[in-house]
C-alpha cells in the first residue's frame, strides 16, 4: 500500500517557498489551470496531493524553461 503525502494551505511555502499562502489561495479560488485536481478536501480543510501538485507545476511549463 502506497501511503500519499499531502499538505494544507499554509505548510506549502515550506515545499514551494514561491508561493505565498495569499497566492495559493488565490489559485485555488480561481481553479487557475485546473489546480483543484491536486485537492483533496477534508471537512472544511483543504490537502494538496504533493505528488499530483507537482505534476500539476511540471505541465504549467509549457514553452518555457525545463
Amino acid at each position: 500500500m502506497e501511503i500519499k503525502k499531502y499538505a494544507t494551505v499554509k505548510e506549502m511555502p515550506s515545499f514551494y517557498p514561491f508561493f505565498s499562502v495569499g497566492s495559493l489561495r488565490h489559485i485555488i479560488h480561481e481553479n487557475r489551470n485546473g489546480v483543484r485536481e491536486c485537492i483533496v478536501r477534508v471537512g472544511r480543510r483543504l490537502f494538496f496531493d504533493l505528488e499530483k501538485f507537482q505534476s500539476w507545476m511540471d505541465k504549467q511549463n509549457i514553452g518555457g524553461v525545463s
